[in-house]
């Protein structure tokens, strides 16, 4: 039982690593706000 705990609380220690840097890394914003945002062309003045 404690390596199963063990095992649970190093995927949840990596999840929020993965997460955070995910979203730092795509300027605080979800990944379906950032994959329309950078899809979207940009209108030219």
């Amino acid at each position: 039982m404690l390596l199963d705990d063990f095992g649970r609380l190093a995927v949840f220690r990596w999840m929020t690593r993965y997460n955070t840097w995910r979203y730092y890394a795509l300027g605080q914003h979800n990944p379906v706000t950032y994959e329309q945002r950078s899809t979207t062309p940009a209108l030219a003045a």
